[in-house]
């Protein structure tokens, strides 16, 4: 019945599909570096340990090539403004094929570990389903504002999907209500398709 409301929709806007490049009766699907499944999506493993290996960054080069692929992964981190801040300090003022080294303090390397150990425990997303409650929880630090939009279903609260933002200078010196505020309004912005 489901595929014949895609054939049909798509016959309808005279969209045509390669038959050798589809799968129909699957369990679950690795699509684009994520894992789809009847429950909602996840990192692929294989890349999740790749980024789980990854060995700390030499070079400013090497840094920004190991946000960008943590980043490709940001729905599912819970906190990674925040985590994350540290990290991209070193990038600020450095061009895109910076290889000047890297000296790294105690305190950023344990957030380069910390942003794996973050997406080695990502959660899977449920997918949005207008029959349940949704809910969007927001919160804010002295440094990020983050939310998470979740639903509520038969075993409890399921994510589904994750938001953070590093506070610029001058969202650092709003107060802690102001900062709430804004972690509320840039949330909204960001999920109004869902809300």
């Amino acid at each position: 019945k489901h595929l014949e409301i895609v054939f049909n929709r798509l016959n309808e806007y005279g969209l045509h599909i390669n038959l050798s490049k589809s799968v129909f009766g699957a369990e679950q699907l690795e699509f684009l570096g994520y894992l789809i499944t009847p429950e909602g999506s996840c990192p692929l493993p294989e890349k999740v340990r790749v980024i789980t290996e990854y060995k700390l960054p030499e070079t400013i080069q090497d840094l920004r090539r190991f946000l960008c692929m943590l980043n490709f992964y940001r729905r599912y981190l819970k906190n990674a403004a925040e985590n994350q801040a540290i990290l991209h300090d070193y990038l600020k003022g450095a061009k895109k094929k910076d290889t000047r080294k890297i000296l790294w303090t105690p305190e950023a390397q344990e957030k380069f570990e910390l942003c794996k150990q973050d997406l080695a425990d990502a959660t899977m997303l449920g997918y949005p389903n207008p029959d349940f409650v949704l809910s969007l929880a927001v919160d804010a630090s002295d440094f990020a504002i983050g939310s998470v939009v979740q639903q509520y279903e038969e075993h409890g609260w399921k994510p589904i999907a994750f938001y953070s933002k590093k506070l610029n200078t001058a969202q650092k010196a709003y107060s802690t209500y102001d900062r709430e505020l804004l972690g509320i309004y840039e949330s909204v912005r960001k999920f109004k398709h869902l809300l």
